[in-house]
């Protein structure tokens, strides 16, 4: 395949007028850069060029599939597909002396693109395809610790790194291993510099693109929760019976590792047997465990109140996980099925409209059905003690009362001064950081963790 893949491209029809032609195709190529990049040339025609600057520029429309559509590429018979669908245009260059071959050209910075390529797959040795995920360079720092390196060599082409772990990890029948891929380059002084490329490598039989998607995700999820630091990849390469699937996708983020992350220093365990030690939970999915995980590190970048709200968001979405398969109790009892009364009750708050301006009587009526739901819940400070109690946590080794934390957040969610209360906030954040610990190792399945763990930090 040519380093640029050569489209053609139309203008979105609901964009021109009546008596433009809908019918004409422009030249452009794709092609991406060595910083990951993904860059959209397109060959300079006047009218398109307007068009485009309108919608780009004055009507702020960002979504590449909006402003083009038929997007084809007849000229490129590797390619299956490119997909498009979630490709931004996040930068634009117009300078009139971008040219080559082809003509002069403006250029579209592009968020992400995938392209499926006919039958190109990789196999091991036992006849599993080999499915890459690369990584972003601050993984180097993670990735290097599972090697011994052999750094005593005087040929350039000798380089030897044996990776610690005996055999691969197996999640959901996929085999994984973080890997460093190595290269040389010479730098400025001419003198050759090992470049060390860090991936997350998985082995499988035949899987559909989603499927190895979900588990790579997981072990990236994992990771990053060991580490302390969210670990993403910027492009993948998915092998299948059929075709491969590459994907580049640019981000930004900075890794932020640390070696003395709580994990590394109180539970003393190394990544691979912690690996082996989950069981995930069956309610748990790849998105909402990913998102815990996330707003979990950065909570660990705030102090103060934003800290407090976002461990108290975690500590409530890790309670859902559980609310979805487990009998805790949250609702007061009835002596009546719920089924029975569910008309009574949805007459009987219509009957409030009364006491209302009868111009809002309706927005009144619709806003007042969302109790339905939630009336007969019990206090928010019951509902947690009985999850912690379903958990077999005994709160008092946290030394601070449940019900302070609960009032605690309600002073903040409704704004009220805690300058007098910095010590209880304070006191609150180190037990619901615990508290978000323990929890995410209960919904990984790892059992004997709160043994280990004592209730106050090191």
């Amino acid at each position: 395949m040519n380093t640029e893949i050569c489209i053609q491209l139309k203008l979105n029809p609901q964009y021109l007028g009546d008596k433009e032609d809908k019918n004409v195709s422009y030249h452009a190529h794709i092609y991406t850069k060595k910083d990951n990049e993904v860059w959209m040339k397109i060959y300079r025609d006047r009218f398109l060029h307007m068009k485009f600057n309108f919608l780009y520029s004055s009507k702020g429309i960002k979504d590449l599939n909006e402003i083009f559509c038929e997007l084809s590429h007849e000229n490129e018979p590797d390619i299956e597909s490119i997909d498009y669908s979630e490709s931004k245009i996040i930068s634009y260059r117009d300078a009139s002396n971008d040219y080559d071959r082809n003509g002069d050209y403006f250029e579209l910075g592009l968020s992400n693109l995938k392209i499926s390529f006919i039958a190109e797959n990789e196999t091991n040795s036992e006849g599993d395809f080999k499915s890459s995920f690369y990584l972003e360079d601050g993984a180097v720092e993670i990735i290097e610790d599972f090697y011994v390196i052999d750094k005593f060599f005087t040929n350039p082409d000798a380089l030897k790194a044996e990776h610690k772990w005996k055999e691969p990890f197996v999640f959901k029948n996929i085999k994984m291993v973080f890997e460093l891929g190595f290269s040389t380059e010479k730098n400025q002084e001419g003198l050759e510099v090992i470049q060390k490329i860090p991936k997350l490598v998985l082995y499988h039989q035949e899987k559909s693109e989603q499927e190895i998607l979900e588990v790579a995700d997981f072990i990236l999820g994992f990771a990053s929760f060991y580490f302390g630091t969210e670990i993403k990849y910027f492009f993948y390469r998915i092998s299948t019976s059929k075709i491969t699937v590459q994907k580049t996708i640019r981000i930004k983020d900075q890794y932020h590792f640390s070696s003395s992350y709580f994990i590394r220093r109180k539970y003393s365990i190394g990544f691979e047997e912690f690996l082996k030690k989950i069981s995930l939970h069956k309610e748990l999915s790849v998105d909402s465990f990913n998102g815990i995980v996330q707003k979990y590190l950065l909570s660990q970048k705030l102090n103060n109140e934003s800290k407090f709200l976002l461990l108290f968001n975690v500590f409530e979405n890790l309670r859902k996980v559980n609310l979805k398969s487990e009998s805790i109790k949250e609702s007061y009892d009835l002596i009546r099925l719920k089924d029975e009364i569910k008309e009574e009750i949805k007459n009987d708050l219509k009957r409030f409209s009364i006491y209302v301006d009868p111009k809002k009587k309706n927005e009144f009526e619709a806003h007042v059905m969302n109790h339905q739901k939630t009336i007969f819940f019990l206090p928010v400070k019951e509902q947690l003690n009985n999850y912690l109690e379903f958990r077999n946590m005994d709160f008092g080794l946290f030394e601070i009362d449940l019900s302070k934390i609960k009032s605690l957040r309600d002073e903040i969610f409704h704004g009220a001064p805690l300058a007098r209360n910095q010590e209880l906030l304070g006191k609150a954040n180190e037990v619901l950081n615990l508290m978000c610990q323990v929890f995410i190792f209960d919904v990984l399945g790892i059992e004997d963790f709160n043994k280990k763990f004592s209730a106050k930090e090191e």
